[in-house]
């Protein structure tokens, strides 16, 4: 397993759309049990980890890993395991959706999304 930091936890700050958004400090981190810090991305990239904040599409890869889901960390230090509910999260996951491609109603990426920036930064299509 490789974890990764993601990039609102003071990871890369340049991330279109999230201006404003990367916490510098723990003391930032408002609600810690809610706010993920890091995600099991296997062997996906040597870097942080990052999802869209102002629209409806996942960034970086996510993994299907132990039956179709993966892990998060937290900042108040608990882990939990997400298995995926939307088909379109694990065909993501495999390579058959590309990252460009919308994917409205999809409550994997909005609870994911929730998770890393604390709140969506667009109004979802539901």
């Amino acid at each position: 397993m490789t974890y990764a930091i993601v990039d609102a936890m003071n990871g890369h700050d340049a991330i279109p759309g999230a201006e404003g958004q990367i916490l510098k400090s723990r003391m930032q981190i408002r609600r810690p049990g809610e706010r993920a810090v890091f995600v099991d991305e296997g062997r996906l990239s040597p870097s942080s980890w990052t999802v869209n904040y102002d629209k409806e599409q996942w960034w970086d890869g996510i993994t299907v890993r132990h039956g179709d889901g993966t892990n998060f960390s937290f900042a108040d230090g608990h882990g939990e395991y997400w298995k995926w509910k939307d088909p379109r999260t694990i065909k993501f996951a495999r390579g058959e959706i590309s990252a460009s491609s919308s994917v409205p109603n999809n409550e994997d990426l909005y609870r994911v999304q929730k998770a890393v920036w604390g709140k969506l930064g667009y109004t979802p299509s539901r």
